[in-house]
C-alpha cells in the first residue's frame, strides 16, 4: 500500500516515515507534486550523518512531477528524502510480487 513519504510542508522525510534499519527490499517512489527544488534520496548508517545517495557518480533524485524511481533498500541503513524547499509530495510503495 502506497503512503506519502514527503509531504508538501516538509523539506525532509519525517522521523516516523524514515525507512529504518529493519526495512529492506524493492520500493518505488512517485513524485505527485513538484516545486523548484530537486528531491534527493539520502542514506545514513546507524548513528551516522545523512548523505545524498549516488549511483555511478550521480545523485539519485526526483526532478519533475510524475517522476518514478525504483530503489533497493538494504538492511542496516536509514533512507529518507530531502529537498531545499518545501512543496513537493512524494509517495512510496513497497514492491510486493507475492501480494502478501
Amino acid at each position: 500500500m502506497a503512503k506519502v513519504i514527503l509531504k508538501t510542508d516538509q523539506t525532509h522525510t519525517a522521523d516516523a516515515d524514515i525507512l529504518g534499519t529493519d526495512a529492506y527490499g524493492e520500493y518505488q517512489l512517485f513524485c505527485d507534486t513538484y516545486t523548484a527544488s530537486e528531491i534527493y534520496v539520502q542514506v545514513r548508517r546507524e548513528g551516522g550523518t545523512w548523505k545524498n545517495a549516488r549511483y555511478n557518480g550521480n545523485d539519485i533524485k526526483l526532478t519533475a512531477e510524475g517522476d518514478v524511481l525504483d530503489i533497493t533498500v538494504k538492511k542496516g541503513f536509514d533512507y529518507r528524502l530531502f529537498t531545499e524547499t518545501a512543496g513537493a509530495e512524494v509517495w512510496i510503495a513497497k514492491d510486493d510480487p507475492h501480494g502478501s
